[in-house]
């Protein structure tokens, strides 16, 4: 197996030898979900909306990055940073007008 990839426990449409990198950005994205819950969590029901379709959004980036060129990445990334844009302005927001 070549240096930087390692063998997928998973079955199915993802191949068994992937990317140490791959790997590496679905475990930021776990990461991400995590903090995202517990943020949420202290918000309402609109914004634990927002987490976690921000979550599958980066979910689905992880799975494409592998088929699309470096030249094509920023214009992956775009719906993400809209909605990360988003919930940072509600953050600032709420931040400078506690409850």
């Amino acid at each position: 197996m070549p240096s930087g990839q390692v063998r997928s426990t998973v079955r199915g449409p993802e191949p068994l030898v992937r990317p140490l990198a791959q790997i590496e950005a679905a475990n930021a994205v776990s990461k991400f979900a995590a903090l995202g819950t517990y943020l949420a969590n202290l918000r309402d029901g609109t914004t634990r909306e927002r987490y976690t379709q921000l979550t599958w959004e980066l979910e689905k980036i992880v799975a494409q990055a592998v088929r699309t060129s470096r030249a094509d990445l920023d214009k992956l990334f775009e719906a993400a940073d809209k909605m990360f844009s988003v919930m940072n302005d509600d953050c600032v927001k709420s931040a400078k007008n506690p409850v």
